[in-house]
C-alpha cells in the first residue's frame, strides 16, 4: 500500500495524468459526481471510486456530501499536487528520452539501409520526413495535438492542420499518421468527431509541429476509439488505407469472390492477396477466393487499379457490382486510346 504523503514510482504515466485531471476538475468546480468525473477522464465510474481512493490513501481530504453523493475536495495539499506535477514531468522526460533513442537507431538503421551499395531501393524517398516520427510517437503517447502543412495532390497550396494523432500505419512503402482533425475551414466536427478520422502521409506533411499554440494544444481523448484502433485486429478487414470508423462498428464486411489463373495462384499461397483470404478452389485451371473487406463505395480506385495489375489473369466471381465497376475502369483506359 501507498504510504500517505508520498507517491509511488510505480505509479504509470495514464495513472498520474488521471489523478492529476481529478484534483483540477474538483479544485475547479468545488462538487463533482461520479459520472462527471468519469465523462472527464475516459473512464468507468468504478474505475473513478478505485481513483478516488488512491487519492485519499495518497492523504487528499476529498468526502461526500449531498443526496447525490458528490466529491468535495476539503483540502487542496500543495505539496502532494508538486510532487504530483514532478513525477508526471519525469515520467514524460523519460518517455521522451526513449522515444528519441528508439528514433535515432531507426533512422540510423534506415540511412544504412539507403546507402549500402548492395542494396537498392525502388525510390530512395521512401523514408521521406522520418525525423518527425520520434515527435508523433511522443503526441500519442502523451495524448496531446501535432500541426502541420498538408497538400494533396489535388490541393493548390499546403492547408495547415491540427490532429489528434493515435496510430502510424505503413501501406505500400509509404507511412502514415492516423489522427482526428479537429477544425475543418473554421469548422469543427458535429456530434461524432470520428467522422474526421483520415490518414496523413509523412510525405505530404511540411512544418510539422509537435503540439500548437493556439487553443488545441490539450485535449478530451477519446479513450474508446484509441483502444479500438490499437486493437491487432481492428484493421483486419480493411483494404488499403481505407477506414470508416461507421461502417466497422455497424457493417458487415463484404464479401468478394476472385478467380486467379493457377500460374499466380502459386505466389497468392505463399503472399496472400488480403489477410482474409479463403482458398475455395485451387486446380490447373483456377485459383479462386474469397476475401471479406469494408469497400469505399466512393472511392473504389485503389482496389480497382491493384485488380487490373493482374490484367487477364484474374476475374470477379462476385459481386455483380464490382464486376461492372471494373468493367468501366477498364471502359475509360481504353477510351483514352480511341
Amino acid at each position: 500500500m501507498t504510504n500517505k504523503n508520498t507517491i509511488s514510482n510505480d505509479y504509470s504515466l495514464d495513472k498520474l495524468l488521471q489523478l492529476q485531471k481529478i484534483i483540477t476538475y474538483l479544485k475547479e468546480h468545488q462538487t463533482a459526481s461520479r459520472k462527471d468525473l468519469a465523462n472527464k477522464i475516459g473512464l468507468g465510474t468504478s474505475l473513478v471510486e478505485k481513483l478516488i481512493a488512491e487519492l485519499k490513501n495518497l492523504g487528499y481530504d476529498i468526502k461526500n456530501v449531498g443526496r447525490e453523493k458528490k466529491y468535495v475536495l476539503i483540502t487542496d495539499n500543495q505539496a502532494l499536487k508538486n510532487e504530483l506535477f514532478k513525477q508526471i514531468n519525469v515520467i514524460k522526460g523519460e518517455l521522451k528520452m526513449y522515444l528519441e533513442e528508439k528514433t535515432d537507431n531507426f533512422m540510423d538503421y534506415l540511412n544504412g539501409i539507403n546507402n549500402n551499395k548492395f542494396i537498392k531501393l525502388e525510390n530512395n524517398t521512401a523514408f521521406t520526413n522520418f525525423e518527425h516520427l520520434g515527435k508523433m510517437l511522443e503526441a500519442i503517447e502523451n495524448k496531446t495535438t501535432i500541426s502541420f502543412d498538408y497538400q494533396k495532390p489535388t490541393d493548390e497550396k499546403p492547408i495547415p492542420r491540427v490532429i489528434k494523432p493515435y496510430l502510424i500505419r505503413e501501406y505500400q512503402n509509404n507511412w502514415f499518421v492516423l489522427g482526428i482533425e479537429l477544425e475543418r475551414n473554421n469548422q469543427k466536427p458535429q456530434k461524432d468527431e470520428t467522422q474526421w478520422v483520415k490518414f496523413y502521409n509523412f510525405d505530404r506533411i511540411t512544418n510539422f509541429m509537435l503540439g500548437t499554440p493556439n487553443k488545441y494544444k490539450s485535449y478530451e481523448d477519446n479513450t474508446d476509439f484509441r483502444e479500438k484502433i490499437q486493437q491487432p485486429d481492428y484493421f483486419e478487414n480493411a483494404y488499403g488505407l481505407y477506414i470508416n470508423v461507421h461502417k466497422f462498428k455497424y457493417e458487415q464486411p463484404k464479401e468478394i469472390i476472385l478467380s486467379f489463373s493457377s500460374k499466380v495462384g502459386k505466389g497468392l499461397k505463399i503472399k496472400k492477396f488480403h489477410n482474409t483470404q479463403e482458398i475455395q478452389k485451387d486446380n490447373e485451371q483456377e485459383f479462386r477466393i474469397s476475401i471479406k473487406i469494408y469497400f469505399d463505395d466512393d472511392y473504389p480506385d485503389d482496389f480497382l487499379g491493384v485488380l487490373a495489375t493482374y490484367g487477364n489473369n484474374v476475374k470477379i466471381i462476385s459481386p455483380n457490382w464490382l464486376k461492372l465497376s471494373l468493367k468501366n475502369y477498364y471502359k475509360l483506359a481504353f477510351d483514352q486510346y480511341k
